[in-house]
């Protein structure tokens, strides 16, 4: 074998050295990222919390209190803010503290911004609902404001956010890059002995 074809193959093992290493890298980020989704949200469920990435919470709208402005069903993400940072007219997330919906998350519209002897608090409606909130919002369960509401991403997170759902997508990850990578082998293998059969043949001839 010829020097520069000693140093092609060389160079050609190389390449697909660092291809594979490139590959199985993103491989692990990927089944990373869907096993940090999973046990966020998976985690969130189970202490009756909804799922936040970043300071950023994702949760789909159940109720139309909000309705025409946020309908029900819609993806709605809510960052973490201080409440000082509230004005009147911004939608918020906070913690009910009273009646049949105590300790559900629920996003209202802020109507009214004030500081009394115990501190900052906002009052809330529901834009669908006749009259304000009875309970003023406070630091202690005021969860954050609303940036973002789509009814396009909310089916889409839906079902991503189903157990079942992101189990399959965890399978997928792991099982795809290896039945590939068997694919690879089956059709090199067989592209080896097509090319043996060839000599063959040319050495029959």
């Amino acid at each position: 074998m010829e020097p520069t074809e000693r140093k092609e193959q060389a160079e050609q093992v190389k390449r697909k050295s660092v291809r594979s290493f490139i590959s199985f890298v993103a491989t692990v980020l990927v089944f990373l990222l869907v096993f940090a989704v999973f046990w966020t949200v998976f985690n969130a469920r189970r202490q009756g919390k909804i799922p936040t990435f970043f300071g950023y919470s994702f949760s789909i709208v159940v109720t139309g209190s909000m309705e025409p402005d946020i309908k029900v069903g819609e993806l709605l993400i809510v960052k973490e803010a201080d409440i000082k940072s509230v004005n009147v007219g911004d939608d918020i997330m906070f913690v009910s503290q009273s009646g049949v919906i105590k300790g559900e998350y629920v996003v209202h519209r802020v109507v009214e911004k004030g500081t009394d002897e115990k501190g900052d608090f906002l009052r809330t409606k529901g834009v669908h609902n006749s009259v304000v909130d009875v309970d003023a919002v406070r630091s202690g369960n005021f969860v954050g404001k609303a940036v973002f509401h789509s009814v396009f991403w909310g089916k889409i997170f839906g079902f991503l956010a189903d157990s079942r759902t992101l189990m399959m997508i965890a399978v997928l990850v792991l099982v795809v890059p290896f039945v590939i990578k068997q694919i690879i082998k089956i059709v090199r293998i067989m592209k080896s002995k097509d090319d043996e059969n060839e000599d063959t043949e040319k050495k029959n001839d």
